[in-house]
């Protein structure tokens, strides 16, 4: 069932990010409006001021959390592309967000062991995969009452790497329409 309409408040990043996944042939897919909006929303309820994103479209989600951030709020961007990072950075200053970005060229599996949390909300796109070691070291990143948001690829399915969030005691898992949300309880 396709989403109803959403009013856009990044109409210009969407189009852009559109432009770009076709001009490079990005496998990349820009959400609808309220897909990355819900993402804000969850980014805003969490309060978190830290945020850690993965395996998710360069600019047009990220920017949505970026608004949704308090003044002191700020993003860590994982993408192996270095298109995908100038792109962003370009968005970002563009929207006056220059200071809550910092892009991490590299893919998620080879970098995300090696970063500095703690961090309140880790948002996994449909391109991450939550297998060993990516989902040990989301554990030891994510602070205690901290989430993690996986947007689900199409479909009704949740993925098994994701679905094992909610075999284990330390989380709490659910599922949220698009996306599967689990909150580290320790």
């Amino acid at each position: 069932m396709p989403e109803p309409p959403f009013p856009d408040r990044f109409p210009d990043v969407r189009a852009a990010a559109l432009r770009h996944a076709e001009e490079h042939r990005c496998e990349v897919k820009v959400p609808e409006p309220g897909r990355a909006q819900a993402v804000a929303v969850l980014a805003r309820l969490s309060r978190a001021s830290h945020v850690l994103v993965c395996g998710s479209d360069p600019a047009y989600t990220p920017i949505h959390i970026a608004a949704a951030l308090g003044l002191t709020g700020r993003i860590d961007l994982v993408d192996p592309d270095e298109h995908h990072a100038v792109f962003a950075q370009r968005v970002f200053t563009q929207h006056g967000f220059t200071e809550k970005l910092k892009v991490v060229e590299g893919r998620a599996v080879d970098v995300v062991p090696y970063l500095n949390g703690p961090y309140d909300l880790v948002v996994a796109g449909p391109f991450a995969s939550l297998a060993e070691p990516l989902r040990s070291a989301v554990y030891r990143l994510l602070r205690a009452g901290g989430a993690l948001v996986v947007d689900l690829p199409e479909g009704d399915s949740i993925p098994p790497a994701v679905a094992e969030f909610g075999a284990d005691e330390r989380w709490m898992f659910g599922r949220l329409g698009h996306f599967a949300v689990a909150v580290k309880l320790r």
